[in-house]
């Protein structure tokens, strides 16, 4: 399978938005975890083991914590904890839908689609863009 960039940022930006941490009728502070299958609801586009292989990936890469349990060949259950800090940074660099564009558009010529590498091509895009706003041009 592969890993799809565009699966990868819009899985973030909706984990983002989803409220993990939350205090319960008790006054105590839990973990309300987003379970694959909001996810999927959410974002229709991509098919079920997309989802799935994206969020495995992403937790490999340390940007999310996932909890998941098999029975036998099927998955279970599957459940994001949280976003890790890791995963905050690279939301940033890819939250803007120009930066996003322009980043895609260069690691397709490239021919390269890594996080790591879309992480650095989106770094340099911002630092462009900054460049641009402050001096004016």
């Amino acid at each position: 399978m592969r890993l799809d960039a565009d699966c990868v940022r819009n899985i973030l930006l909706f984990l983002e938005s989803q409220s993990h941490i939350v205090t319960n009728q008790d006054g105590e502070i839990e973990n309300n975890g987003v379970w694959i299958s909001n996810i999927c609801a959410a974002l229709p586009q991509y098919r079920q083991e997309d989802v799935y292989y994206t969020l495995a990936r992403l937790d490999d890469g340390g940007y999310i914590s996932l909890s998941e349990a098999w029975a036998g060949d099927c998955l279970n259950m599957c459940c994001v904890n949280y976003i890790t800090y890791s995963g905050h940074e690279l939301i940033e660099k890819f939250r803007s839908d120009s930066v996003w564009k322009t980043t895609s558009k260069l690691a397709a010529k490239v021919g390269c689609f890594s996080l790591r590498f879309l992480a650095t091509i989106a770094e340099n895009v911002l630092s462009e863009y900054a460049k641009t706003s402050i001096l004016g041009n």
